[in-house]
């Protein structure tokens, strides 16, 4: 799961963590710990993570991460929790306003995740009433990332592991901006997206963004599965919305909204009293056009595991397959695949070697495969048919292990 906030003078020195997460997220954190939290960008730093009265911070070493990415009064923080002290960290900046664009739109551009720093993947929006119908895109990606030529043909939004709505890219003739247009009010009905929501959109890869929500605490809200039902035209499908107040859903009335900046003081003691290539339900995916004889074995959970005190829900087996090897989503998903775009993978001999993956379009989503898998990782130790090999992915260490090859 994932938190937002947004930089100002209180968040300088520390940061506090939205409240409704630390309640449901670190129940089981403790405090006065070590936390690390990387950057999209690779950047790596230790930060104390403190607890007073049931609110968690990031404190000592907070302001060296503020110094090094440069933040400043207005930046949005995306926060995605690998577990209770490992976050992944994407900052926003505001983008300059656009000459001919309502000046009340409030676009954010993220730092780019690779060197290349032409590429830049992600952006979000503070949900106004100018995004209804249209949602500004900025030109910067639309031309570096996408490719204007790729814009003849719908985009696909990814709201979960399940289900992607259409939307077009059209350029204003008038102001020259690109914008999300067909489609895109289909998908903020469906959701009932408010106002001071933020909204943030990733370009996955070709055609493909994924869409992420958030409260007006700073919380993520979990996106249920469509109900879909279309309407006369069928690249551009309605649906009846399951979730009519997202700025609620993960709210109670008594839990102070984090807009008020009054949260962001810090309480001092004395201030109060599956499976590798599974099928399309366990997998991200985004059309089936794989045959049978590409999938591995699921590994399911059944009742007998979930008893065995052995039992690690992030452990599967692979067997030996000479072309591919496949992350399910559990994994993925921990392991910000989709925002890397990379693993380390270690081998018996714990021997770690990086391994790079591309999305594959897949069933209603997407899925992760490995580059150069044989090259890099089963040839040179010595794995082949009929081999199976036994992996566990560690949070702790943010790496897949190779625990065991057998026959």
């Amino acid at each position: 799961m994932s938190f937002y906030k947004s930089m100002s003078a209180l968040t300088r020195d520390f940061l506090v963590i939205p409240l409704h997460f630390s309640k449901i997220w670190l129940s089981s954190a403790v405090g006065d710990n070590m936390v690390v939290i990387k950057s999209i960008n690779e950047k790596v730093w230790n930060v104390n993570f403190s607890k007073n009265n049931g609110t968690f911070a990031f404190t000592e070493g907070w302001s060296k991460v503020v110094c090094d990415l440069s933040l400043s009064d207005g930046c949005i923080l995306l926060f995605k929790q690998v577990n209770p002290y490992n976050y992944i960290l994407t900052p926003f900046f505001k983008e300059t306003p656009y000459p001919l664009c309502d000046p009340g739109i409030s676009l954010f551009l993220s730092i780019s995740s690779l060197p290349n720093r032409n590429y830049i993947e992600s952006f979000c929006h503070v949900f106004n009433d100018q995004s209804v119908n249209t949602l500004l895109l900025p030109t910067f990606v639309v031309k570096n990332t996408i490719g204007v030529g790729k814009l003849r043909r719908p985009m696909k939004v990814h709201l979960n592991s399940w289900d992607s709505l259409d939307v077009s890219v059209e350029k204003d003739s008038d102001s020259k901006c690109y914008f999300f247009t067909n489609g895109w009010n289909n998908i903020v009905q469906h959701l009932g997206v408010r106002t001071q929501n933020l909204v943030v959109l990733r370009y996955i890869f070709d055609y493909n963004f994924q869409l992420t929500l958030f409260d007006v605490n700073g919380y993520e809200v979990v996106i249920p599965r469509l109900a879909l039902k279309f309407n006369s035209d069928p690249g551009f499908p309605s649906s009846t919305p399951l979730v009519n107040n997202v700025d609620d859903f993960h709210r109670d009335d008594d839990i102070k909204s984090e807009l008020d900046p009054e949260v962001d003081v810090l309480i001092e003691p004395s201030d109060a009293d599956e499976s590798v290539g599974g099928s399309s339900d366990s997998d991200l995916s985004v059309d089936d056009d794989f045959d049978d004889d590409d999938f591995e074995d699921s590994t399911s959970e059944s009742d007998d595991d979930k008893k065995d005190p052995d039992y690690q829900p992030l452990e599967f087996e692979w067997e030996y397959h000479p072309r591919h090897f496949r992350l399910n989503s559990k994994v993925a998903s921990l392991a910000r695949v989709d925002v890397s775009g990379k693993m380390t993978v270690q081998n018996l001999a714990g021997v770690d070697t990086v391994i790079t993956f591309r999305p594959e379009v897949h069933g209603g989503g997407f899925r992760y495969v490995a580059n150069a898998w044989r090259t890099k990782f089963t040839k040179p130790n010595g794995i082949n048919a009929p081999h199976r090999c036994t992996f566990v992915y560690s949070p702790d260490e943010d790496k897949l292990i190779l625990k065991k090859v057998s026959k």
